[in-house]
């Protein structure tokens, strides 16, 4: 049986503009999906408009192109990951949305929408389960 995770991605701080919910069927706790996740965004910054100096691997142009990225970086095979409503709930939830100066900010939920951690992903913890 699979630890289920949903990957949703805000374009507010505030988390009321939804833009799309990753479905994970597979390893979606800290020590998996959450390792993956912060492995493939941290130390990359939200930007508005591409720069000489800009790549995939030190940014994302807006949010839209960050959940873009975080939907092709996942999806490689069939099954596993789905897109799917905003209001779905899993055994671990990953909330990214933007946050000051550039900022990819995280909050992690558990099924019963209990804040396991929020704030910068680059400091987000992985605990091995």
């Amino acid at each position: 049986m699979g630890t289920r995770s949903t990957t949703k991605v805000y374009l507010d701080s505030e988390r009321k503009k939804f833009l799309c919910c990753l479905y994970g069927q597979y390893d979606g706790y800290l020590s998996g999906h959450g390792r993956q996740l912060k492995e493939f965004i941290a130390g990359k910054k939200i930007i508005n408009g591409i720069r000489n100096d800009t790549t995939i691997d030190n940014s994302f142009n807006g949010m839209g192109c960050l959940a873009a990225a975080v939907v092709a970086h996942f999806k490689c095979d069939i099954g596993y990951f789905y897109l799917f409503p905003e209001y779905n709930m899993e055994e671990y939830n990953y909330i990214l949305f933007p946050g000051e100066d550039e900022a990819i900010m995280i909050e992690i939920t558990n099924a019963d929408d209990k804040v396991m951690y929020s704030g910068h992903i680059t400091e987000m913890p992985i605990i091995d389960e």
